[in-house]
């Protein structure tokens, strides 16, 4: 069976990177089905070929109102994250075919090996990124049932531990049922802090980024801090320890590669997790020129201003107080 794709957006209008993402993956992937998943019925949504309209479940509103995190930061992003595994879930009960979730923000390469994914095994393969957490930026779910089985499993967890992102719970799948789980390979073993605490699938001849090289080369997600984006940020907790001599565009691959034992040989890079959502990361015709002029000039400085995230975040947060304001006046 072929693999499909299928990227998540939920609650929220749909950010330009993520409708850009969308259309440089299906032209990639011409042969393999890229769907976008969403419970909005925005009209933007037409721009994508494949996609399917999953409207919020009491089920999902329950889990919400359970959820131990706070609904303000960034539109209630952290439940959004973990609720794409419900998503998934249902897409999946009527879409049974293997798939592979792709983040909003996660960039492939032109020679991404989806055709690999059909010798894994185990139903589940993601990459590992520190002593705690997994993460989703590439996540390969085999069929209907496992995809029902995260869903479950997250509940579960949640139950049991209100704050567990989806993070963790893909870490606790992991570590639970080690069989269930292959791990994705996210760095040649030299750039390991110690050795690498997973036995990696051996299928693939590269790597796929969590969010280390991403981070590093395209700054923080500038909407933490009030459009402001660091470059060169190491992770906290990270498996890995890099600077910007182990990573160079490659010109024949148009993107990332990783240098291989210090030498001129290098490594492909299958994806990168750019968190800073810049939407030049994301054009099908630009997008290798300016990854390569962002390398060459931007990976060098320490941070970088966004004027458009500053603002939007300034009328988002007037709108807010002028919300309060209206709804204090009414009530009183």
């Amino acid at each position: 069976m072929d693999t499909q794709v299928a990227f998540v957006h939920t609650k929220t209008h749909p950010p330009l990177h993520l409708i850009l993402n969308y259309r440089r993956t299906s032209s990639l992937l011409r042969r393999n089905k890229v769907w976008m998943l969403h419970d909005t019925q925005f009209k933007v949504w037409k721009l994508c070929s494949r996609q399917s309209y999953l409207p919020r479940t009491q089920e999902e509103g329950a889990l919400d109102a359970e959820y131990g995190y706070p609904k303000s930061f960034r539109d209630n992003f952290w439940f959004s994250s973990l609720v794409r595994f419900s998503l998934l879930a249902r897409f999946m009960e009527v879409h049974d075919y293997p798939t592979i979730h792709i983040e909003s923000d996660v960039v492939l390469s032109e020679d991404f090996p989806i055709n690999y994914f059909s010798k894994i095994t185990t139903p589940f393969a993601y990459p590992i990124v520190s002593s705690e957490r997994a993460i989703a930026s590439t996540i390969f779910i085999r069929d209907k049932n496992f995809a029902q089985f995260l869903w479950d499993f997250s509940k579960k967890t949640v139950g049991e531990n209100p704050l567990a992102s989806d993070m963790e719970i893909l870490f606790s799948l992991w570590k639970k049922h080690p069989e269930l789980v292959t791990c994705l390979p996210i760095a040649p073993s030299h750039l390991f802090k110690g050795a690498p605490q997973t036995k990696e699938c051996a299928s693939f001849d590269g790597y796929f980024d969590g969010h280390d090289f991403g981070v590093y080369i395209g700054g923080t997600n500038p909407w933490n801090k009030r459009g402001i984006s660091e470059i060169r940020t190491p992770i906290i907790g990270s498996l890995l320890t890099f600077d910007e001599k182990d990573f160079f565009y490659e010109q024949k691959r148009k993107f990332v590669s990783i240098r291989k034992d210090n030498s001129f040989h290098a490594e492909p890079l299958y994806s990168l997790h750019i968190t800073n959502k810049n939407p030049l990361f994301f054009m099908k015709r630009f997008q290798s020129f300016f990854l390569r002029l962002w390398l060459v000039i931007y990976v060098r400085t320490d941070r970088t201003f966004h004027p458009i995230v500053f603002s939007l975040m300034i009328l988002k947060a007037m709108r807010r107080r002028l919300f309060i304001n209206t709804k204090g006046y009414r009530r009183g």
